[in-house]
């Protein structure tokens, strides 16, 4: 069996997916759901309207790129954004 969630916690309602490294964080809101990835938001191109760089401000969660997810949609254009995540792409050398 995978261990995907290695915690949750309740008071900030974040939940950390780690298969083997720890590569997202997802932060349930009543509306949507915060996915912060362990990703370089600078060495991407062409970031989702959704997306935003945490890289300098305070955030629960893994990493510095936070995407938005309230819809299917939302959820079909992170998805390319996760999978590059899970794989330690988007990252400089050493940050991992």
């Amino acid at each position: 069996m995978l261990k995907v969630f290695s915690g949750y916690d309740t008071a900030s309602s974040t939940a950390t997916i780690n298969l083997g490294l720890n590569f997202a964080t997802v932060m349930i809101q009543k509306n949507r759901l915060l996915v912060y990835l362990h990703l370089n938001p600078a060495r991407l191109e062409s970031l989702p309207a959704t997306a935003r760089d945490v890289s300098q401000s305070g955030h629960w969660g893994t990493g510095d790129l936070e995407l938005s997810i309230s819809s299917a949609t939302d959820l079909d254009l992170a998805k390319p954004f996760i999978r590059m995540a899970y794989e330690g792409r988007g990252l400089e050398r050493g940050n991992l």
